[in-house]
């Protein structure tokens, strides 16, 4: 908000106030839905370009609150996510958006996740099917990134001082 325009703060946070010295207020606003979770992020409210930039739905359930099921881009490009059963419950697999068809996911286009039984992640495959495997020391820390099979170019090491630092 433009502090200039006003002698006392104005009713509402998303009602535009006047335009002082060519600047104009630009708003965003967040819609939630009866649980408080965020399902659309709006911009530029109340003007002409006004637009919906990013909407969520969400799993049902107490034990999946704050997980996103689907999100949706401003120009209608959809994601969606998995989660596992483990009591951790992490996303498993995020699919992306079709390039052709607005509103699908490719199935063919993901990457996924793997985790051991303490919840750290131990291998993510990327969109391009390449394998990063992780290992995790007894304290739970990486101390090793595998980046793509037998060579050790890319592999990553992870070393740490008695701070775990």
């Amino acid at each position: 908000m433009n502090s200039a325009a006003f002698a006392s703060l104005p009713s509402s946070a998303c009602v535009r106030g006047a335009e002082v010295g060519g600047v104009q207020d630009r708003i965003t606003r967040s819609i939630y839905d009866n649980v408080d979770q965020v399902t659309t992020v709006q911009r530029a409210v109340d003007t002409p370009l006004q637009q919906d930039y990013v909407t969520y739905t969400y799993l049902a359930g107490f034990a999946n609150y704050g997980k996103p099921a689907t999100v949706r881009d401003a120009n209608g490009n959809v994601s969606a996510m998995e989660y596992g059963g483990s009591v951790f419950n992490h996303i498993t697999k995020l699919t992306f958006p079709s390039p052709t068809t607005a509103g699908q996911t490719n199935p063919a286009d993901f990457e996924s996740y793997t985790y051991d039984a303490n919840g750290n992640r131990t291998q993510l495959r990327k969109r391009d099917g390449q394998l990063i495997n992780y290992s995790i020391d007894a304290l739970n820390r990486v101390t090793l990134m595998d980046v793509g099979g037998a060579a050790t170019a890319g592999d990553v090491y992870y070393g740490y001082d008695l701070r775990g630092l």
